[in-house]
């Protein structure tokens, strides 16, 4: 059994919880338990005790790249659990911007602790669950970049967003994605996770970031979910409620939102 728990994201449909503009998705795998990203402040533990997560029991914590709305609880969660690997990108510690907006980590984070792995290469974390550290652009309409920048050595530049990464599951001859906000696309994503194992994918979950984008990305996205076959997508966060609906409405799979509290069982 995969259980997979949004902790926290921008819309809450239950009093109790607390939503936010970011994203934690808790991933129960086997005996292991992984959290991929803190969202934008200590709020998912709120929800986390809400819904009987236990954060301290947490194996792995995987940043899915360097935006606060992603990392933002990081420091809490340390603080609640001191035992977790936590597994990113080197440049997810680089400092962040949308413009002349700092959106990036919390400055006080010891980026040199030993509880940090930085990788580069595709890592089989737990039996079956994969990060990818790398995105191949096969579709470059799908690409979400436009304004961020990067700081590197004193010197700003575009980001490409070489911090972002994924999470695929291998379950009964299919792939599960779940990507955070899919910078770099999510079609994108999808697609370098096919060509690598050479499966279908079944499910799709997380943000596609299209809130802004013109019509045609979200068509792209839609008639590439159609063309590969994938039977469940569960997207939220930065995808966009008017996206959303058209995906509902153009997309064969059954899509829903992902919103905060939400609980997938998988067999």
């Amino acid at each position: 059994m995969i259980k997979i728990v949004t902790l926290i994201e921008n819309l809450v449909t239950s009093t109790g919880f607390i939503g936010e503009h970011g994203l934690s998705i808790y991933i129960e795998l086997g005996d292991k338990k992984i959290l991929l990203d803190t969202g934008l402040s200590s709020n998912f533990l709120h929800n986390a005790e809400r819904l009987g997560v236990d954060i301290s029991a947490v194996d792995y914590l995987i940043i899915s790249h360097g935006h606060h709305d992603h990392i933002g609880g990081l420091i809490p969660f340390m603080a609640k659990n001191t035992r977790a690997e936590i597994i990113l990108k080197k440049e997810s510690t680089l400092p962040k911007f949308n413009g002349e907006w700092y959106i990036g980590h919390n400055p006080d984070i010891d980026f040199c602790s030993s509880r940090f792995q930085y990788i580069d290469d595709l890592l089989e974390i737990v039996p079956n669950l994969f990060i990818f550290p790398s995105i191949h652009s096969f579709f470059p309409v799908d690409s979400h970049k436009k304004g961020f920048l990067v700081e590197n050595n004193g010197t700003k530049s575009s980001d490409l967003f070489d911090d972002e990464l994924f999470l695929c599951i291998k379950n009964k001859g299919k792939l599960i994605i779940i990507s955070s906000c899919s910078h770099n696309g999510i079609s994108n994503i999808c697609e370098t996770a096919r060509q690598h194992f050479g499966l279908p994918v079944e499910r799709i979950i997380g943000g596609f970031h299209t809130k802004k984008d013109e019509l045609q990305v979200v068509e792209h996205i839609a008639n590439y979910f159609n063309n590969i076959a994938v039977e469940e997508v569960n997207t939220c966060h930065c995808t966009g409620v008017d996206k959303f609906a058209y995906l509902v409405k153009h997309c064969k799979a059954t899509v829903s939102y992902n919103y905060t509290g939400s609980q997938i069982l998988i067999d």
